[in-house]
């Protein structure tokens, strides 16, 4: 498997020229990990969001006011290619006995090609779910019962999100997915390319939701009031 995914990426930057240091041979020169750079920074970004919409939450639940609205808009085309990063990362490390990635994985990661239709990034939601306050971060590849492959994978965010990624699989037809002891029925419990997730408390309308651009053409500049959460880290 280690063989396997230097291959993958060796196909998708036959040019590396550079390696890093120390390294395996799986891993990226230091020309196209900056090139892949930006999907880390759409991850950091997602993580401040939700920690913003957390705080808003917070300050606005128990109060009767008719809030400005807040809508931070996060790099939803960078955020789905950052799964595919880490998918690749992942295997790598671990190498899961029985998941061979694609040999165009690596393209896709790069935007060089696009997923197969109805597979990408879909939020994990139930109709009477709750989030709640956590700052746990977690990613791993899932299998399916089905078929016993590993067809997806998953990262679970801040307040209990989770969001599925899949690179053959179309989302709708993954069947049951199980979580933590919950059952979420990938055709009906999905959001897939989510565009805007409100917040309420209770029946009131807190007027803040974290928003997804899909177009693929997120900027910095666009949206400043998500460039102004990095702070000085950035």
């Amino acid at each position: 498997m280690e063989i396997l995914i230097e291959t993958c990426w060796a196909h998708a930057v036959s040019a590396c020229a550079e390696p890093v240091a120390g390294a395996t041979g799986a891993a990226l020169c230091f020309k196209h990990r900056a090139e892949l750079s930006p999907l880390d920074r759409a991850l950091v970004d997602l993580d401040n969001a939700m920690r913003e919409v957390g705080r808003l939450r917070e300050v606005r639940k128990g109060i009767q006011n008719l809030w400005p609205p807040v809508r931070l808009t996060v790099d939803g085309a960078s955020i789905e290619r950052a799964m595919l990063k880490l998918a690749l990362e992942y295997a790598s490390v671990h190498m899961p006995e029985g998941w061979r990635p694609p040999e165009w994985l690596p393209a896709a990661t790069f935007g060089q090609r696009a997923l197969p239709e109805g597979c990408g990034v879909a939020l994990l939601a139930r109709v009477g779910d709750s989030t709640f306050d956590s700052a746990r971060i977690g990613f791993t590849l899932a299998k399916s019962d089905r078929t016993g492959l590993f067809e997806c994978a998953v990262l679970e965010v801040r307040e209990g999100w989770k969001l599925l990624c899949t690179w053959e699989t179309a989302i709708a037809k993954l069947g049951t997915l199980h979580f933590g002891g919950e059952s979420y029925v990938a055709g009906e419990d999905t959001l897939f390319h989510p565009r805007r997730v409100g917040f309420h408390n209770r029946e009131v309308d807190l007027a803040v939701s974290l928003d997804f651009d899909w177009s693929g053409r997120w900027s910095s500049s666009k949206y400043p009031n998500i460039a102004k959460l990095r702070g000085p880290r950035v």
